[in-house]
């Protein structure tokens, strides 16, 4: 029995850092997608910080022009993106962030 409450309680604390996850998260609004971008894995993602630069690990059918999407968008490395019920969607690599239109449009373009 005590090992059954113990899983249990264990369960939950996983479930709940999840959730933080995703409360923690900031929307972004997909502007330039893979399509649009020079490399095929690049997107551009707006925030209210400006812009962030990120390539697409997983989840290519969730990032395209137009798409919200929520998840760490303001540090550098890997960050989960979801849907605005929390559902993970994909995986994304963040390159940089708070950047400047010209700065996300060099990114995305190319010099």
């Amino acid at each position: 029995m005590k090992k059954l409450l113990l899983l249990l309680l264990l369960s939950l604390g996983l479930i709940g850092s999840a959730f933080s996850d995703f409360e923690d998260s900031i929307a972004g609004f997909v502007v330039l997608d893979h399509y649009q971008c020079e490399t095929y894995d690049y997107i551009v993602i707006e925030t209210r910080s400006g812009y962030t630069n990120a390539q697409v690990y997983r989840g290519y059918n969730h990032t395209y022009e137009g798409d919200i999407i929520y998840g760490d968008f303001h540090s550098y490395g890997f960050t989960e993106i979801y849907d605005k019920y929390g559902n993970e969607l994909g995986r994304l690599w963040i390159d940089d962030y708070m950047v400047g239109r010209s700065t996300a449009l060099e990114w995305c373009y190319g010099d």
